[in-house]
């Protein structure tokens, strides 16, 4: 019989296999695979189908039909050969297989010890690595579960709180909603094991205009695109913000910016959480709002007109210890699609704007403004927050104007 601390090493041996594989250059080079086995990772415990891979991995929509769309089967295939492709190229003492006709991932010891198997603490890369991925995994685990449970609830008759105008705007169209995750981009050069962010370019094609890049690039070449991490501090916001509209009967998922484009998923509600820096799809809505921050100091905010008592600029303070005072941007936008919105949230601290706008007193406080400005149905808010580490002591609206 296993005992518990037998168990939670063979567990912890398990899961630091499948994060090397996700963390593996076969997966990385396949950011949807990768998605995919973190998936079947994080609900190797429940029941799954071609259906709720599907809908749930894969961004799959509800009339998603396993006998004429063989999505799944073609992603579970790629990712079985992923896997082969990492046990042969990185040769790991854990290997990961899936077995043909199973979701259910296997961890198997390539080269069995002739001794005990002495677990020692990683090398600090490894490490490093390994604790990233823990981070994705469980962020995914926590995505996947709001969506689960936004499925389970959905078909409960039970009373829910009703949503304030103010979100009641934003969702009485009907449409589908997304938030989008901001996966700031990096450059990689993996062979040196650099990594590099420069906050200016969001966008990997334009890597040569950068002051920082080039001399890089002149040395060891040009580098590939890392686009693989999510800011946690939005993310977290972001599953708070679900749970709030979840608890009020609202179906919310998630997307990463990697895997985003107007285009592609215009024909719904999307919520944009982050920086100008962070995630490309503000800074270009930021082109064309009132409020805005230059990637090269996105905590500072700017006024383009000021009004009577505003200013042209907005930064963020050290007041003293953690506590900081912080500008941000709530700005409800027309989308790509007719009769589709945007809900622009940006700022340094987004867990600030979340609670701006899921507390009665300061939706209240918001309604007030954007009636008196005659209820415009686009509108942009300049939201100025007093934060003490993570936590939002008071918040307040500095300006408050009609959007085109």
């Amino acid at each position: 019989m296993t005992s518990p601390g037998e168990h939670a090493a063979a567990s912890s041996v398990q899961e630091a296999a499948v994060l090397g594989a996700a963390d593996s250059v076969a997966l990385r080079k396949a950011p949807a695979v990768r998605a995919l086995l973190l998936y079947l990772w994080a609900n190797r415990e429940q029941p799954l189908n071609e259906y709720r891979i599907a809908t749930e991995c894969l961004r799959k929509d509800e009339g998603f039909d396993p006998k004429t769309d063989a999505t799944v089967r073609v992603q579970i295939s790629r990712l079985r050969q992923k896997l082969k492709e990492h046990g042969e190229q990185d040769a790991p003492r854990f290997r990961v297989i899936l077995p043909q006709g199973s979701y259910l991932l296997q961890v198997e010891e390539t080269s069995p010890a002739s001794e005990p198997t002495v677990l020692q603490p990683p090398a600090e890369a490894s490490t490093k690595r390994i604790a990233v991925w823990a981070i994705v995994a469980v962020l995914l685990a926590s995505c996947i579960f709001l969506a689960i449970e936004n499925r389970r609830m959905a078909h409960q008759i039970q009373a829910t709180p009703p949503l304030p105008r103010f979100w009641a705007e934003l969702l009485r169209n009907g449409k589908p909603t997304s938030v989008v995750l901001p996966t700031p981009v990096f450059f990689e050069w993996p062979d040196n094991g650099l990594k590099v962010r420069d906050t200016r370019i969001n966008d990997f094609e334009r890597f040569g205009e950068s002051p920082m890049l080039r001399p890089l690039v002149g040395k060891f070449g040009e580098p590939r695109l890392m686009h693989n991490y999510t800011v946690v501090s939005d993310t977290f916001a972001s599953v708070k913000l679900a749970q709030y509209l979840q608890a009020r009967g609202a179906t919310v998922s998630f997307i990463g910016t990697s895997d985003f484009s107007f285009d592609q998923f215009g024909n719904r509600n999307v919520i944009l959480i982050g920086l100008s820096s962070t995630n490309l799809h503000i800074r270009q809505m930021m082109e064309r709002t009132n409020f805005y921050a230059e990637p090269e100091a996105a905590a500072t905010v700017h006024n383009r007109k000021p009004g009577p008592g505003e200013s042209g600029e907005y930064k963020m303070v050290q007041q003293s210890g953690a506590r900081r005072s912080v500008p941000g941007v709530v700005a409800l936008l027309p989308g790509s699609a007719p009769n589709t919105k945007v809900l622009m949230l940006a700022s340094w601290a987004s867990s600030a704007m979340v609670s701006f706008l899921t507390i009665d007193s300061t939706l209240e406080q918001l309604d007030g403004e954007w009636r008196k400005q005659g209820s415009p149905v686009h509108f942009e808010a300049l939201i100025q927050s007093e934060i003490e580490g993570n936590a939002v002591l008071r918040a307040g609206i500095a300006g408050l104007r009609a959007s085109k």
